[in-house]
């Protein structure tokens, strides 16, 4: 076993022990050594599994512990059977859509990893599968599905190839789109290892919500604050009450409008009607409640083989060709908000809407929102630059 592999291993299986012997121990150890990572800082996400039911059970009467020690057990014979090679991408496939970025985070997960390379050749890691540089990593996912609609995994992680570390920073600004408390395993792993519910054939972390007729913006309020104040903590698909969370007040997307309107030809004030014309068109579902969509902010998902094959692979190979002739398509931004509803063809909302109506719609501005602050950003680095 390389030293990288008996590393992580050894943190995975560390953590599990501690929390199954020593539950109370966990502010410690987080403080203490298994905090220490086996990559560089600033190119690690949350490699620890962090098993939801197993934390929130840490105080529970001694047969949910019980429970919780199975599902370690099985989360580390699981992991460990993927640090060693024995899971195949016929049953598990992590899919990067790379650029520029390192891989380096990803590594213990390359006997299922299959990267789809786009950049310059003096940028792309070995092994990979070079598309031309069109669609961004929409393009890339949906060549996947196309090329592969007979022969998918069981299981197929979707993720960009920057480090998913907690939290956005803004448009190209930094942050690697993970949420707090929920790990990259969570995506890989079954819910009986520790994973995510699978009950709907697909796993995504909602962190924003969209209103269809006007394009305003709410994001998930433990995302917005993570890559400014991470914290560690028990989380779900969907924000909740009981989990502290809910949802920002709507913000228009102002010039992020007006970008994605340059890209598509069209005045700002024509993207809402473009965007809703593209679901009616190539979508094809009913309207969500409440006109609310909910989607994963940077576009990591998982989805079984079958729930990918609710669509047949000609309305995959439609969505394709629509990014295949421009390297940043204005449609890549729709696909980021409703991969959910596109891959298969799920018949309700994943979220509470009414969740999100009652927060957005009368909650008080708390801070710059994420845009504005954007802008601030782009002022302030123009000063510095003309001093």
């Amino acid at each position: 076993m390389s030293p990288e592999l008996r590393c992580r291993l050894f943190h995975v299986l560390g953590y599990l022990t501690v929390l199954i012997i020593s539950p109370h121990s966990h502010a410690q150890l987080m403080e203490g050594g298994l905090q220490q990572r086996c990559e560089p800082e600033e190119t690690q996400e949350d490699v620890n599994v962090l098993l939801q039911s197993t934390v929130s059970n840490l105080h529970a009467p001694s047969a949910s512990l019980e429970k919780s020690a199975s599902q370690l057990d099985s989360a580390a014979g699981l992991l460990s059977k993927i640090l060693l090679g024995s899971v195949s991408k016929s049953q598990v496939e992590i899919v990067l859509a790379h650029h520029h970025e390192s891989v380096a985070w990803s590594d213990p997960y390359k006997h299922i990893r299959t990267i789809y390379c786009k950049g310059k050749k003096k940028d792309r890691p070995a092994g990979c599968i070079h598309l031309p540089n069109v669609g961004r990593e929409g393009h890339t996912y949906l060549h996947h599905i196309v090329k592969n609609y007979d022969r998918l995994a069981e299981w197929t992680v979707f993720t960009q190839a920057q480090a998913p570390t907690q939290g956005y920073k803004g448009h190209r600004l930094g942050g690697g789109h993970a949420l707090p408390g929920i790990p990259f395993d969570a995506y890989v792993l079954p819910e009986n290892a520790g994973g995510l519910p699978r009950e709907d054939g697909s796993v995504f972390v909602f962190t924003g919500a969209v209103h269809m007729p006007t394009l305003n913006h709410s994001l998930r309020l433990s995302f917005q604050t993570a890559a400014y104040a991470p914290t560690l903590h028990q989380q779900s698909k969907c924000p909740t009450i009981e989990h502290l969370d809910g949802w920002q007040k709507w913000w228009d997307l102002g010039w992020f409008k007006k970008w994605i309107g340059g890209k598509c030809g069209v005045a700002p004030e024509a993207v809402p009607k473009l965007f809703n014309d593209y679901w009616d068109e190539y979508i094809r579902l009913p309207r969500p409640d409440h006109d609310i969509i909910f989607f994963s902010q940077g576009a990591r998902f998982a989805a079984s083989r079958e729930r990918i094959r609710q669509r047949p692979k000609e309305f995959y190979e439609a969505l394709l060709q629509k990014l295949s002739s421009n390297a940043d398509p204005c449609h890549n931004y729709f696909n980021e908000w409703i991969w959910y509803y596109m891959i298969g063809a799920p018949s309700g909302s994943p979220c509470d809407s009414g969740l999100v109506l009652e927060e957005a719609n009368s909650k008080e501005q708390v801070g710059r929102m994420l845009l504005n602050e954007v802008s601030l950003h782009k002022m302030r680095v123009n000063e510095t630059a003309a001093h």
